[in-house]
């Protein structure tokens, strides 16, 4: 069972701790069954009534004196201790022997809580190597790098601020956050990543940040602040737990007292009253709701979603619409040369070596995706000059006196009504080639989409891409779409949806996109290659750029909002029941502990065992 799995040692003592006492209740009950109530008998359930509750009973003074009536301790104290005074012995040691069963799971919950943010949580190291002004290595607290910091990285160790390596060389892992399977190799003026891990090699780097405004540090931030927030449904069952736990405590003094002034049976009475009193307890209504968001958010983070925090679910159940960027998102952004579409009767072999040779100066995915296609020889002979004009159009002029441009229609100055995503090659002002592109639809949209469609009242594509690029796609997952748009006009629609009540989840770049996804009801990030991103406008950050994990959101937000409405129909149901037994006469003081806090262990069992859940 996941909850019982890498149990603290402490954990185990209690158990035993607990087992123990409840074989030594089993043989004092034999005797008091077997010789009646003789005085030994009676000291000892006094004794192991003491003993067993002890803790309660100090955590219930204390509330007593902060006038903490509500508080779970002083309600058990108090039902435990009229029921020990009106001679049901077992029963009161039952009830705090339960009642510490269920601290004991409670505690086994918040270790594995603990336990799984503290795996989670574990992106960077505690100590560094710094190498000092003369050029001694010193161990030195993460906390404490400045910029400009000279650290030395050994093999396996981790990243924990964004730097430039001076020396040495090696495989960087950026798998936490990217999702990229193989190691990036690292030398002299590379970059290193926070939270990245030196596979192999060793090297230095200078620290171009402080700790405190490092990804590693963000990400740590976030992950403490996370559980704090209460969500929608929490804070409706905590005010509902302020009318309830009063309300239910007031009956249960009601029992006791009026019915014995009216000349029934006080006993009867009394033990009704202490069965209510038990289930006043708001304890099992809090964690049954609460503890389903917190595993959750573990769960998010062992699929790499790391989720702002636990209102994040709800809202987006609450949605709407789903809305979805498209380069980089859907698609990889790595373009591939569909087609190479001549002009004029120039020579098509000397063209290819002329854009092969430019467009190795560029860096942008296009640049890169027709070198690769044309795969020619090296030949920077051809070229008097050369100057990429920016990421995109290319500038060249040969030892021929002919002039070269690449790149968009705007710049080559070409004039063309078709909706293909293309760049052009033009010589002397003449178009030469137009080579057409397409980019890679990323393997898990289709099965996502479909799954999606399922869950909103619309899915559209929102793209700065041209109309046939962005309608083609739109036409075969058959969803909406909005092309050519600006970061403003996207903005706009969002606002204008939320302003008609349409909640909506947006997926965008979290820098090109910023204000969409900080307008949204939820504002998705997939994080790219260079891990490199900024928090502040988003609510979920997908680490592996796998725009299938938009769908295993939203099935884990349903999965705990299930969980969580589930637990409290099963522990309201329970607890209502039992008062009407107890009313009826059919509900013993035993019955009510052992229902109560049953439940209570069964949805603490039931919300951890969410970590198991395969998505």
């Amino acid at each position: 069972m996941e909850i019982f799995r890498n149990m603290k040692k402490e954990r185990k003592k209690d158990l035993i701790s607990l087992i123990f006492y409840a074989i030594l209740l089993v043989i004092v009950t034999y005797f008091y069954k077997q010789g009646g109530r003789k005085f030994f008998i009676i000291i000892s359930y006094l004794a192991m009534y003491l003993i067993i509750g002890d803790d309660i009973f100090i955590k219930a003074i204390e509330a007593f004196s902060k006038k903490n009536l509500k508080d779970e301790s002083f309600l058990i104290t108090l039902s435990s201790f009229l029921t020990f005074f009106i001679g049901f012995f077992l029963e009161a040691c039952l009830i705090v022997l339960i009642f510490n069963f269920a601290k004991f799971f409670k505690k086994l919950a918040l270790d594995k809580e603990g336990e799984n943010f503290k795996n989670i949580s574990n992106i960077f190291p505690k100590n560094v190597n710094k190498i000092s002004s003369n050029g001694k290595i010193v161990k030195i607290s993460t906390k404490n790098i400045k910029k400009g910091d000279i650290l030395l990285a050994k093999e396996g160790e981790k990243i924990p601020v964004y730097g430039i390596v001076i020396s040495g060389e090696g495989l960087l892992d950026t798998s936490t956050l990217n999702g990229e399977n193989l190691p990036i190799e690292v030398k002299e003026n590379c970059q290193v990543f926070s939270t990245s891990v030196l596979k192999t090699g060793q090297i230095r780097y200078e620290a171009k940040e402080v700790f405190e405004n490092s990804l590693a540090f963000e990400i740590m931030d976030l992950i403490k602040k996370s559980c704090q927030t209460k969500t929608e449904s929490e804070m409706i069952i905590r005010n509902f737990t302020k009318i309830f736990t009063p309300m239910i405590f007031a009956l249960a003094i009601f029992l006791a007292v009026v019915p014995a002034v009216l000349g029934a049976n006080l006993g009867k009475f009394v033990q009704k009253s202490i069965s209510f009193m038990i289930l006043a307890s708001p304890t099992s209504i809090i964690l049954g709701t609460s503890l389903p968001y917190i595993f959750g958010l573990i769960l998010s983070k062992k699929n790499k979603i790391l989720v702002k925090d636990k209102k994040t679910f709800e809202k987006i159940i609450d949605s709407h619409y789903f809305y979805t960027n498209m380069t980089n998102t859907m698609t990889l952004g790595e373009f591939k040369v569909k087609d190479i579409i001549y002009y004029g009767n120039y020579n098509k072999n000397l063209i290819l070596d002329y854009l092969y040779n430019l467009e190795k100066l560029s860096k942008s995915p296009i640049g890169k995706s027709i070198v690769s296609k044309l795969k020619r020889r090296d030949n920077p002979s051809y070229f008097l000059a050369k100057e990429i004009v920016n990421d995109l159009d290319i500038w060249a002029k040969t030892y021929d006196n002919e002039e070269i441009k690449i790149g968009r229609k705007e710049f080559v100055n070409v004039s063309d009504d078709s909706f293909d995503k293309a760049i052009y090659m033009s010589l002397n002002d003449n178009l030469v080639c137009k080579i057409v592109l397409e980019d890679y639809l990323k393997d898990d949209v289709k099965e996502s989409i479909d799954y999606l469609k399922n869950q909103f009242s619309d899915i559209a594509i929102l793209s700065s891409n041209d109309e046939m690029e962005v309608k083609n796609l739109a036409k075969e997952l058959e969803i909406s779409y909005g092309f050519g748009l600006s970061p403003k006009e996207k903005l706009n629609i969002i606002l204008n949806e939320e302003k008609n009540g349409h909640k909506v989840v947006f997926v965008g770049d979290d820098k090109l996109d910023k204000n969409a996804l900080k307008a949204s009801n939820v504002g998705i990030s997939l994080v790219k290659k260079d891990c490199n991103f900024n928090f502040k406008n988003l609510d979920v950050i997908i680490f592996d750029r796998a725009f299938g994990k938009t769908k295993d959101l939203v099935k884990i937000s349903k999965i705990i909002d299930k969980k969580a409405k589930k637990n409290l129909a099963i522990i309201m149901i329970t607890k209502i029941i039992l008062m009407i037994l107890s009313l009826l006469g059919f509900g013993p003081i035993w019955l009510s502990i052992v229902g109560d806090v049953g439940i209570l262990i069964f949805t603490i069992i039931s919300s951890v065992n969410i970590l198991k859940k395969k998505i």
